[in-house]
């Protein structure tokens, strides 16, 4: 089977025994040669928990790819197989020797379970979120207590925006708060104090850039909500509005 681009994992628990597994590869090549012909490929997810069960390359189709790795499993979208759903729904069918087999059951798991999903999100991001997705999107810290109610204006302003904002005026030191947002990995760090409130802006701490930048506070918006419509996978640059 060519590379192409529709790709089908194959989850088999070594549990299915070796036996079953290869019946179930052999139904999933099938299935892609009919439907999608050499644009498919097929990838085996054994998960190596048995090793006397083991698959190994003779068992599959040709040019179907075998990966032996318990950490392969679960953590986003699969086709899965197994007897255990057909048994527990009491599924059988009728062979051609007229006997009734218990049939192994091909299911699909679109995204896993939503807990597997989020934690390989997490993993992949390495908790560096993009915007559109951070639990936190935008933390704001006044210089002073006097900056405080400028800083909570411009955070009903971006939640308006329907961001998802802190605004850190508790009493606490300056570098203290900048400390805590850095390790919470914030996208945006805010921080207003004379200038900032007098010229209506904000000093921007992008994360994991080292310079910051003071800019007017709707050039900052709108670039905030642009990168929340549009998703875009990157913070981008403080030239994005």
């Amino acid at each position: 089977m060519a590379h192409g681009p529709i790709t089908l994992s194959l989850v088999v628990p070594a549990y299915n025994q070796r036996a079953r597994s290869t019946r179930a590869a052999a139904a999933a090549g099938k299935f892609l040669a009919t439907h999608y012909g050499d644009r498919a490929e097929l990838i085996v997810v054994d998960d190596g928990s048995a090793p006397e069960q083991r698959l190994h390359a003779e068992d599959l189709p040709p040019g179907a790819v075998l990966v032996t790795h318990p950490q392969n499993l679960g953590k986003g979208g699969a086709i899965r197989s197994g007897v255990a759903r057909a048994r527990g729904e009491n599924i059988v069918f009728t062979d051609s020797d007229g006997h009734q087999k218990r049939p192994i059951m091909v299911h699909r798991a679109i995204l896993g379970s939503m807990e597997r999903f989020i934690g390989g999100l997490i993993e992949h991001f390495a908790g560096k979120f993009p915007l559109w997705c951070a639990p936190k999107q935008v933390a704001l810290i006044p210089i002073r207590e006097e900056h405080a109610d400028y800083v909570r204006q411009v955070s009903a302003r971006l939640r308006a925006e329907g961001l998802r904002v802190e605004c850190m005026d508790h009493p606490a030191h300056l570098n203290k708060k900048i400390k805590e947002a850095t390790h919470e990995k914030v996208p945006f760090l805010l921080i207003a104090g004379d200038r900032e409130v007098q010229e209506r802006s904000v000093t921007v701490r992008q994360r994991d850039v080292e310079q910051q930048q003071t800019v007017p506070f709707e050039d900052f918006r709108r670039r905030s909500r642009a990168l929340q419509v549009t998703r875009r996978a990157d913070l981008g640059s403080a030239d994005d509005r």
